[in-house]
């Protein structure tokens, strides 16, 4: 207080000393009480303003302008972080995508080099042709799933099929991987088992998963992968299960976000986040079962026909 304001307040009733009090009061309160919100608000994410409340003197405006630079430095870091992981995030998904097309481009440059050969017989060629667009369409396929998964949607063309062809389809295109690596597959799939799903994407789920089990199993024994499947509650349950080393439990919890991968010699991560993907587009669910000490089990739930 100033001394004019003491020498009024002396010279006041008590009634008018209390009024003058109040005032005062709520002079030096409501910027505090403002201030306070706007701390508050910052501190769940909301954008807020913190320069000097309207009314706001002395250490009242000096603290609002200290928590003002506060928030600008806060700001400023997080903008800092979140481009940081962006870039990274991008870099990530550039490295998955080139290791996922390595295979094909190298299935097409090998077939490439061979029909180089002038003295090559017309059914070789065309067998050589024939391979090459396969990869060319497999890679195409990786893209357009890459890129919907990047979206974060994936465009579905169902119809009423049998699950076992989707199982083998699947089987087929790592049939050679498995055989090198000295793994055996068991598909027990009942015939009659039928789903309205998209057939392609459907594949590619079981090929992410086997290439997961795959990949968890280069050892020299080898080892065996099992796809099952059996009606539970009115809807379809597919099991993949291996025999391999099993998942660590630091990363079970975050096993289907992208980019976790652990103890697999090229994983990337990606397969099981796109499989989750495709799955919840399908209306399913899949999980991985925890109740194994070693090897895997995912477990798929899927709407039958």
């Amino acid at each position: 207080f100033n001394p004019l304001l003491i020498n009024i307040a002396t010279s006041l009733q008590p009634e008018g000393i209390m009024l003058l009090s109040y005032l005062l009061a709520g002079r030096i309160t409501r910027p505090l009480e403002s201030l306070a919100t706007n701390v508050r608000a910052f501190g769940k994410g909301e954008e807020s303003e913190l320069g000097p409340p309207a009314g706001a003197q002395g250490e009242v405006a000096q603290l609002a302008l200290a928590f003002d630079q506060m928030r600008q430095s806060i700001k400023q870091s997080q903008t800092a972080q979140l481009k940081n992981e962006r870039l990274a995030t991008i870099g990530q998904m550039a490295s998955s995508i080139i290791h996922d097309l390595r295979n094909p481009l190298a299935t097409i440059s090998t077939a490439a080099e061979v029909m180089r050969n002038d003295g090559l017989q017309l059914e070789r060629r065309r067998t050589m042709l024939e391979t090459q667009l396969r990869a060319a369409q497999r890679m195409n396929k990786m893209l357009t799933e890459i890129l919907e998964f990047s979206r974060g949607s994936y465009k579905l063309n169902p119809k009423t099929q049998p699950l076992a062809p989707i199982v083998q389809r699947a089987a087929q295109e790592l049939g050679a991987q498995m055989a090198q690596s000295g793994i055996a597959l068991n598909v027990e799939v009942p015939t009659e088992l039928t789903l309205n799903a998209d057939g392609e994407k459907l594949a590619r789920v079981f090929e992410n998963l086997l290439v997961n089990s795959i990949q968890a199993m280069q050892r020299p024994e080898g080892g065996t992968i099992e796809i099952r499947a059996a009606r539970e509650n009115g809807d379809w349950r597919v099991e993949v299960e291996d025999d391999g080393p099993g998942i660590p439990p630091a990363i079970r919890e975050r096993l289907f976000e992208p980019f976790i991968s652990h103890g697999k010699p090229g994983g990337t991560g990606l397969g099981l986040a796109i499989a989750r993907g495709i799955v919840e587009a399908h209306g399913g669910k899949v999980s991985l079962e925890n109740s194994q000490e070693q090897g895997a089990r995912f477990v798929i739930l899927l709407p039958s026909a």
